[in-house]
């Protein structure tokens, strides 16, 4: 059996067919960067915006210093402030959220009424998940806390120590296909196993677990082999080959990132699929997977090539799409700067930041991708990216909230 080639050695193998692709998304980003001033369709929140969210409404947005704004009659309104930027925004049930930069868990309802947490129980920069009577969310230490609301206050209910990274994020899922949806977060990190840091710190992850919302207790864990990590903060649900499954970047010092598929086999978490890795350290890929499809973007802060996955068994067969794109800034926690939109007819529209981070990319990528459309920023790239309503909406760094109408 001939080994698997690498990541490197498929790029250079197609390089050929990207050029052109690769030759106008460049032209486009020199185009862009000189772009000055707000552009058609920018709202000027006055910070950059760090996450952003559809509460069913309206677009929130938690800015740079800690306020929460919520578009209304097209002009943004301050909700509240005082929370950490770090920390995602979710927006659960009609409401928005966070975490404030007391370590309190915090929400606001529709109708602006706040409830909050005690001061100090979570992390400032961990994610949260929401539930129908239940949130979830990470201590500074690493456990794994329920609340629930009582008396217009979030209370912790139960804790579990779970060495979860006070940075991954909680994410609720149904990887068994049974309706039993249960906690995923990466745990018991290292920072002598592979010393790259680019997500933020060199603490990176080893293993997976699998937790129960009503006990919290640890029903799986997939620990991964020294000097393996996981080089990444959250597990990305999507259904491949009918199948459900978490996308996740595994790493190591001898070849470097390659994309992992995580499914539940015989009642334990296990990689089920993966694809190559680089054959070289210090090179990382950043996924980003639709309903069902997976995508990355290999080495987004030098070429930013994607790449097009499907599964064959055990294997994800890569297959090279386009180049000069980027999802990720080095030492950012922000991995959600791309989406994958479903067309009428299941074409998929994928939209993601330049090389430059200064305009959005459309691409259609049914086969080859061809660029649709490219729209400069006022700034680079800030935000998590979402879609709401036909329009594409991101923050840049200049201090605006970017609407980008989606084309046809």
């Amino acid at each position: 059996m001939q080994p698997r080639p690498s990541v490197k050695a498929l790029f250079i193998l197609f390089h050929t067919r990207l050029s052109a692709l690769a030759l106008t998304l460049a032209l486009c980003a020199l185009a862009a960067s000189g772009a000055h001033g707000a552009q058609p369709g920018a709202i000027d929140v006055h910070s950059a915006p760090r996450w952003l969210v559809d509460d069913g409404r309206s677009v929130s947005a938690l800015l740079a210093d800690g306020r929460i704004v919520s578009l209304r009659g097209g002009a943004p309104a301050t909700r509240a402030t005082q929370f950490s930027p770090e920390a995602p925004l979710h927006a659960c049930f009609d409401a928005l959220v966070g975490i404030g930069k007391d370590g309190a868990l915090i929400t606001i309802d529709a109708l602006d009424q706040v409830s909050p947490s005690a001061p100090g129980l979570l992390s400032l920069q961990g994610g949260i998940a929401c539930g129908q009577a239940a949130i979830w969310g990470i201590s500074a230490d690493g456990d794994v806390l329920r609340f629930e609301h009582r008396a217009r206050r979030w209370v912790e209910v139960k804790r579990v120590s779970a060495q979860a990274l006070p940075d991954a994020r909680i994410v609720r899922f149904d990887l068994a296909g049974n309706g039993d949806a249960k906690l995923f977060v990466l745990a018991e990190g290292s920072s002598t196993r592979y010393r790259h840091g680019v997500l933020g710190d060199a603490i990176e992850p080893t293993a997976l677990l699998m937790i129960d919302p009503h006990s919290l207790a640890v029903e799986a864990r997939l620990s991964l082999p020294a000097p393996m990590v996981f080089e990444d903060l959250l597990p990305r649900p999507l259904s491949l080959a009918a199948r459900p499954g978490l996308a996740l970047v595994s790493a190591s010092p001898q070849g470097g990132a390659a994309l992992a598929l995580v499914g539940i086999e015989q009642g334990r978490l296990e990689i089920v699929a993966s694809g190559p890795d680089f054959g070289e350290p210090s090179r990382w890929l950043n996924p980003l997977v639709g309903p069902t499809s997976l995508y990355a973007v290999l080495t987004p802060h030098i070429g930013g090539m994607l790449y097009g996955y499907t599964r064959h068994g055990r294997e994800l067969s890569p297959m090279p799409l386009a180049t000069g794109v980027s999802t990720h800034r080095i030492g950012s926690r922000q991995l959600d700067g791309a989406a994958v939109v479903t067309r009428p007819g299941g074409r998929a529209l994928l939209l993601l930041p330049s090389q430059s981070q200064s305009q959005l990319v459309a691409l259609d990528c049914n086969g080859r991708c061809r660029t649709l459309a490219s729209y400069p920023l006022s700034g680079k790239t800030s935000s998590n990216l979402i879609v709401r309503d036909g329009s594409a909406w991101i923050g840049d760094d200049a201090g605006f909230l970017n609407r980008i109408t989606l084309p046809r």
